[in-house]
């Protein structure tokens, strides 16, 4: 069985680029540059990590305690 090195690389690629996606979603950064420029979704991720992090943003990560 010979196996086609392109077709093995872009697999492995299109498996890495769906993690990396997940968990850049996640930070902090990314989560208010996306904000910033209206490019946020609608809904925060339906996962507890997801939630989790939007909440932060939206109402604990920079916020005067009051």
């Amino acid at each position: 069985m010979i196996i086609n090195p392109e077709q093995f690389i872009s697999a492995i690629t299109a498996i890495a680029n769906l993690l990396i996606k997940e968990k850049i979603q996640r930070n902090e950064t990314v989560i208010k540059l996306l904000q910033q420029f209206k490019l946020g979704p609608e809904h925060p991720p339906a996962d507890f990590s997801g939630v989790y992090a939007y909440a932060l943003l939206e109402y604990g990560v920079g916020k005067p305690n009051t």
